[in-house]
């Protein structure tokens, strides 16, 4: 089996166009946006289809003399894709299509949240889901976790919300453990992507997705392009200085989103706003209460998400300055709030000047964004994993 390099690249920006770049393009759509002749993009569409990665469509009339072309889209019926991420303290794997449909989901517990622990879990979880799904799997899992991800390595550098202080090569344990390649990414900015990719029905290219929950974080999509940054961690806003004399955070600085938008800063919030302590329990579970009551009317919970929403306005606006988005959507457990959503508005609405801010809203995928987020990276690579194989067939 030999093929160039020149020749993988050609079937690999073919596929990324039908996946991702072009919206069900014809071969003409392809061969023009690529520049390739119609004929290579015609034979590498024609094995991309008996290789059962992509389907033919229906006619499309280009108002050019000759037969009209046929769209093209992604075959939903012959490969499956595997996703995982960190939900609470549990692996949720999800199996779609390589359209990003929801095929199958699993759970797999994690009973204690050391990184020894949880990416034994996540092993045995692969391991299950392959015994599940043997045939026409992608050999790639996408991996959503928290904290600073080196995306070169698969390294979860840092998660301070865990407690996670050193590095967790779990990219490389994964290949070895299951031969699979690994994804990894934030678990916030894999939300991101999913609600770009897989929910964003006006096809807005400058959206920014803000995920709340320990952690706070931004995935940004510019004319259409994910903003990765130099090292991949483009959107950690967790430490943008909203307030220099406020407290101390885990960076060094003072008064950093982090302090004051996550969920411990709710529940301090609510504490403040009824004068008494919330319910004994996990932070996490404690901030869910105060959203969900606060949603309902509360008066309390009302107040503290209110307070929340207006450090997350000055957020929204620091970001609006700098890129100039025209949506924003709010995700994770803090984030998916009506009336932190509806706060927000307000204040933006208020603010009168040159600056036009954008409007703020919820997110549209309620569960498993992040294992579908993941699921995106493994399509995106589809053709090269599956190459060696492919070029032994053709």
């Amino acid at each position: 089996m030999r093929y160039s390099d020149m020749e993988f690249e050609n079937y690999d920006s073919v596929l990324r166009c039908i996946i991702r770049d072009l919206d069900n393009p014809t071969r003409s759509d392809i061969a023009k946006h690529l520049g390739l002749s119609k004929s290579a993009v015609s034979n590498i569409v024609s094995r991309l289809i008996d290789y059962g990665l992509v389907l033919d469509g229906e006619s499309i009339q280009s108002g050019q003399k000759g037969r009209p072309g046929t769209s093209l889209s992604v075959n939903p019926s012959e490969w499956l894709v595997l996703g995982a991420a960190i939900v609470s303290s549990a692996w949720q794997f999800v199996i779609c299509d390589l359209s990003g449909t929801l095929k199958d989901t699993y759970v797999h517990e994690i009973p204690e949240l050391s990184p020894g622990c949880a990416l034994a879990c996540l092993s045995e979880g692969i391991a299950h889901v392959l015994g599940s799904h043997p045939d026409h799997l992608l050999p790639g899992v996408g991996i959503a976790v928290p904290g600073i991800i080196d995306i070169a390595s698969g390294d979860i550098v840092v998660a301070y919300d865990f407690g996670w202080n050193e590095r967790v090569r779990i990219g490389d344990y994964i290949e070895k453990a299951t031969g699979m390649k690994a994804y990894v990414c934030n678990r916030h900015a894999a939300e991101g992507i999913a609600e770009y990719r897989y929910a964003n029905e006006d096809g807005e290219q400058s959206m920014v997705y803000i995920g709340i929950s320990s952690g706070i974080r931004a995935t940004i999509f510019s004319s259409g392009l994910l903003v990765s940054g130099s090292h991949g961690r483009a959107g950690r806003i967790s430490h943008l200085q909203i307030d220099p004399n406020g407290r101390l955070c885990t960076c060094g600085q003072r008064g950093c989103l982090y302090t004051l938008a996550n969920d411990e800063a709710l529940v301090r919030y609510y504490q403040e706003e009824a004068g008494s302590t919330v319910s004994p329990g996990m932070i996490s579970e404690r901030a869910a209460g105060i959203i969900k009551a606060a949603d309902e009317g509360d008066d309390a919970s009302r107040r503290a998400v209110e307070r929340l929403g207006d450090v997350m306005t000055t957020a929204v606006r620091m970001l609006s300055v700098m890129l100039d988005t025209r949506k924003v959507i709010l995700g994770g457990p803090i984030g998916d709030s009506e009336a932190l959503v509806s706060h927000m508005n307000d204040n933006l609405s208020s603010i009168h000047g040159v600056d036009i801010f954008p409007s703020v809203s919820r997110c549209r995928i309620k569960q498993h964004g992040s294992a579908l987020g993941a699921v995106s990276l493994v399509v995106d690579d589809a053709f090269a994993l599956v190459r060696d194989d492919f070029f032994s067939r053709f």
